[in-house]
């Protein structure tokens, strides 16, 4: 999953939280491995948006507060915008 590509980098990380935190200002390989994880992660949803045609991907949840650093790649993935929930979590 997501933590165990994060500690691929960094085995010091200790939430997805900090590794979004670096990413976002500047970490290139920490940004690299948010990017490739909305790749994956629309791939797997894909599935479902060819099936459904949906008009926006909703992502909730903790994840949702770094959805800047994946959610190009992950839209990308699945011809389909990815946005956050209006709460943010």
């Amino acid at each position: 999953g997501l933590r165990r590509r994060l500690h691929g980098v960094d085995p010091a990380i200790t939430s997805v939280g900090e590794a979004a935190e670096r990413a976002a200002k500047g970490d290139a390989a920490l940004a690299a491995v948010f990017s490739a994880w909305g790749a994956d992660l629309g791939a797997f949803v894909g599935q479902y948006a060819a099936s459904f045609q949906p008009e926006v991907v909703l992502l909730l949840g903790g994840i949702a507060r770094a959805w800047r650093l994946f959610a190009p790649a992950l839209s990308e993935a699945t011809g389909v915008p990815a946005l956050p929930s209006a709460l943010g979590e």
